[in-house]
């Protein structure tokens, strides 16, 4: 067992920190620069502790690895900066590029940690099975996540299952109540002896649960003349929905969560919604629209077009019509025909 140099009492910066990260660890809560290609400054939350294989593997218990996750929508050059553990082991030097919304893997030792998944870095140093806290730091000595488990670790398992300690949602901070043991119900890799791992390195955790799409239609069976409102009724259990695509099954597509829409064909149509969360989950849901030709189709051809815009102008003038071929062409629904109401037939013909 190895003995801890000093024991965490607060997230603050102090001599604890200038002892083990330097000087530039003073600079952890107010220096300006960044880590982001591109010009993009890494604010705390950009990168996160996202999972913790601490107890090994089923090959070997010396087998751990740790997961990093980007919470931004541009690549993070890790170049310069660390992560390590408050007693100083283990204490890793990062490099490389963090991909867009993307994970970052740390191998113990080799790269048959994980043995079909490829460490992006390799460390030594054993993770005390009786807990850690590991600060996340940038190149210019802030700190950008911890996990601060000095007093035991939050989550995860050891022999028999070996399951890891997941973040249930990479935007909320590392406290206990957001990590939880890896649940069986996904699964990513496999370990040095071939064994399924309890885990999910370079994947989603299988304890964030994707969103629930929900919507709601102001009508269900409209006519062409109709606006039908939809409201997006998403809801995400351990985070926010964060975008949405509504497929109105005709060919258009709209992202607002509020969308106002016209059929402008008689039909069936599948109204489709995608949700898609803040840790890059996805759910759908659908629903089917019946749309009605309603009034103006006055020579009942299941259509409205130039024809049905020369009858309802005939009937504007006088020139005959039965009643429910003029009720028919009393598109704007005012009580008689006129020549607005050919008007209107003859923009909706057009597409206007």
């Amino acid at each position: 067992m190895r003995r801890r140099v000093w024991t965490p009492e607060s997230r603050s910066v102090d001599v604890r920190r200038i002892l083990f990260y330097g000087a530039a660890a003073v600079a952890c809560l107010a220096a300006p620069g960044g880590s982001g290609i591109g010009g993009w400054d890494t604010v705390p939350a950009d990168v996160v502790i996202h999972e913790v294989c601490w107890a090994g593997t089923k090959a070997s218990s010396a087998d751990e690895w740790i997961e990093l996750r980007s919470n931004v929508d541009h690549a993070v050059s890790l170049s310069g900066w660390r992560l390590a553990a408050e007693d100083g082991v283990p204490s890793v030097a990062l490099s490389g590029t963090l991909d867009a919304n993307g994970f970052f893997l740390l191998e113990r030792t080799d790269d048959s940690t994980v043995a079909d998944v490829s460490a992006d870095v390799l460390f030594s140093g054993t993770l005390e099975n009786s807990g850690e806290t590991l600060y996340l730091v940038d190149s210019a000595g802030r700190l950008i996540d911890s996990a601060e488990c000095g007093g035991g670790w939050f989550a995860g398992e050891s022999a028999p299952s070996y399951a890891t300690m997941e973040r249930v949602n990479s935007r909320r901070p590392g406290v206990a109540a957001n990590w939880r043991t890896h649940d069986g119900s996904a699964q990513n890799g496999r370990d040095a002896a071939g064994h399924p791992l309890r885990g999910t390195p370079r994947a989603a955790n299988s304890v964030t649960k994707p969103p629930i799409a929900d919507f709601a239609a102001s009508l269900a069976t409209p006519t062409v003349w109709d606006d039908v409102e939809f409201w997006d009724l998403s809801t995400d259990a351990d985070g926010e929905v964060v975008s949405r695509l509504w497929d109105f099954g005709d060919g258009t597509a709209a992202d607002a969560q509020y969308a106002v829409h016209r059929f402008r064909a008689p039909g069936t149509y599948c109204v489709a919604l995608t949700a898609a969360d803040n840790d890059g989950l996805v759910a759908r849901r659908e629903r089917w629209i019946v749309t009605s030709t309603g009034r103006g189709d006055l020579n009942s051809d299941g259509r409205i077009d130039v024809i049905d815009v020369r009858l309802c102008l005939e009937l504007a003038q006088g020139m005959g019509g039965v009643a429910t071929a003029r009720e028919g062409a009393d598109v704007d629904r005012d009580g008689d025909v006129d020549v607005d109401d050919a008007r209107r037939l003859a923009e909706f013909v057009l597409g206007l």
